[in-house]
């Protein structure tokens, strides 16, 4: 007999493919060995699944469960339907995933159906026309419903291509393979510790606008080319809340048509409490979650100009929702090179060959504000929060309580480097920062514009600022110069001790309001001024 834990298991596999994944390990080319289905096994996996897809994808033939020598095959083929539901014309290849339950309650899960699709219609009378094509697909997993992740998975992806145009604009892009992993593990009751990868090999992206008429009666065109050698990500979650989304999910699923013919009737109902009851479940998403992506030889081509960049960094580093919720995100491009022609020569050595850009915001106490909104919220109502409730959580979510921070962070070109960090906070609602900034020296970018500036007279100006700014700057203590920028609540902002501004001054009033002198026309509408006219003396005959 098909347990009910097979539900998230087979649910999971047939939305795995529309965004297809792969994996670097090696991948097996059959399904794990398993019992053979049977009519009876198939039927009792239909009616399992119905539970969280509805019978709607069963009566329209967009899904069907059939035995397998492996188990079960589940083929997804929603060509006709979606035809159908939108007028256009769609192709859809099937897509066919074999799955088996294994002693445990965990389930193989296996397809090597390429996804592959194409559409056509028309809209405001300009032809719209997208397709996507994996050459192949290999994908081997084992699924754990209990924490409703994959334990492991393997997946291969050969060619992808895609395209799209709609009269106006058009778009090609391909990857000559994409590989990916992933593994799961039980992080606590319904909660998963995941790791996943992906690596892009050699993508390539062409993207065009054309536009008859532009601003002024010329025909616009625009053109891009983007291009890698490589693209990988990275992602660890700990603590994710995988089996409670799952459930989330098959609730919304299970009451669509309800939803559908009037959602704040619903929503008022039994509903709309068990609702509240599963989201708060699925706080606080996760403990931790840390990302990373990669590019390596990366360009892009605009027409004018050509940028390229040996490597492209980004990691992210993001908390729950939690009392002191935070986000850090650090940037970094090394080996920069343009080639603008219209470029002059003397900015080449201000142009970067390394960039690194870090930032963090803390402090948002995001799990009160949401305990708030799912304890006060009406669903159905109109508003659905009273003016006290919300008054509640922007009390909450005052900005005063958020602390902005720049990471140490660097700029180096081959005339200029400089290095900045520094913090910002609304203490009292108002901002207030500090920003030190260090650099070996500016005597090469003076040089390098003073000589520029003899055919450029306008440079002249930025060999003022800097040397300006040399003169207030103070030894650094690894020799070079350093500058601490203080921007203080009042407004005013001083660099290394010395007032660069004064303190904002709120604006003066007028006389009348200076002496107090109130208008008695404002406070006595009926107040009528006195004729001060002299009165016309009539003249002699």
């Amino acid at each position: 007999m098909v347990r009910r834990s097979v539900l998230p298991a087979a649910a999971l596999a047939v939305t795995t493919w529309l965004t297809p994944p792969a994996f670097a390990q090696e991948v097996g080319t059959a399904p794990e060995p398993a019992t053979a289905g049977t009519a009876q096994t198939a039927s009792e996996l239909q009616n399992a699944l119905t539970s969280y897809v509805t019978a709607l994808p069963f009566d329209k033939k967009i899904l069907r469960v059939e035995p397998d020598p492996a188990g079960h095959r589940i083929t997804l083929d929603p060509a006709a339907y979606l035809a159908e539901l939108s007028g256009a014309s769609i192709k859809f290849a099937p897509i066919s995933i074999v799955v088996s339950e294994r002693t445990d309650g965990s389930w193989n899960v296996f397809t090597q159906s390429p996804v592959e699709f194409s559409t056509d219609f028309e809209l405001e009378g300009h032809k719209q026309h997208s397709e996507y094509k994996q050459d192949s697909l290999l994908f081997k997993g084992i699924y754990s419903p209990e924490i409703a992740s994959f334990l492991s998975a393997a997946s291969r992806t050969g060619t992808i291509s895609s395209e799209s145009s709609d009269g106006l604009s058009s778009s090609t892009a391909g990857i000559f393979a994409t590989t990916m992993t992933m593994a799961s593990s039980p992080a606590g009751t319904g909660l998963a510790d995941i790791a996943f990868s992906q690596t892009y090999d050699a993508f390539a992206q062409s993207a065009s606008v054309h536009i008859p008429d532009g601003s002024d009666e010329y025909p616009l065109a625009m053109s891009a080319d983007m291009r890698a050698e490589e693209i990988s990500a990275k992602v660890d979650v700990k603590a994710a809340h995988t089996r409670a989304v799952l459930d989330l999910y098959a609730l919304l699923l299970k009451h669509l048509n309800e939803l559908d013919a009037d959602a704040n009737a619903a929503l008022r109902g039994p509903l709309g409490a068990e609702l509240k009851t599963k989201i708060r479940a699925i706080l606080p998403l996760w403990t931790d979650l840390q990302g990373e992506a990669h590019a390596r030889d990366a360009s892009i081509d605009i027409g004018y100009g050509r940028m390229q960049a040996k490597t492209l960094r980004q990691t992210m580093r993001a908390s729950g929702v939690s009392t002191n919720a935070s986000l850090d995100v650090d940037l970094a491009l090394d080996g920069l090179t343009l080639d603008i022609p219209q470029l002059p020569a003397w900015s080449a050595g201000f142009i970067p060959d390394l960039v690194e850009l870090g930032f963090a915001v803390s402090g948002a106490d995001l799990a009160t504000a949401s305990d708030i909104l799912l304890r006060e919220i009406q669903l159905g109502n109109d508003p659905a929060l009273s003016p006290e409730a919300e008054e509640k959580i922007l009390g909450v979510l005052a900005v005063d309580r958020l602390r902005s921070q720049l990471k140490p962070s660097r700029f180096r070109s081959r005339d200029l480097e400089l290095s900045f960090s520094g913090d910002t906070s609304f203490a009292g609602g108002m901002p207030q920062s500090s920003m030190t900034i260090t650099t070996p020296g500016l005597d090469k970018a003076i040089a390098t514009l003073q000589e520029a500036a003899k055919t450029d007279p306008s440079l002249n100006q930025a060999v003022g600022v800097l040397t300006m700014a040399k003169g207030m700057s103070k030894p650094a203590a690894d020799g070079g110069l350093e500058w601490l920028v203080v921007a203080a609540s009042d407004g005013s902002v001083t660099v290394n001790g010395a007032m660069m501004k004064g303190p904002d001054v709120p604006p003066a009033l007028d006389d009348e309001q200076d002496l107090g002198i109130e208008d008695p026309a404002i406070e006595d509408p009926t107040f009528e001024e006195p004729d001060t006219e002299e009165p016309a003396v009539e003249e002699e005959l």
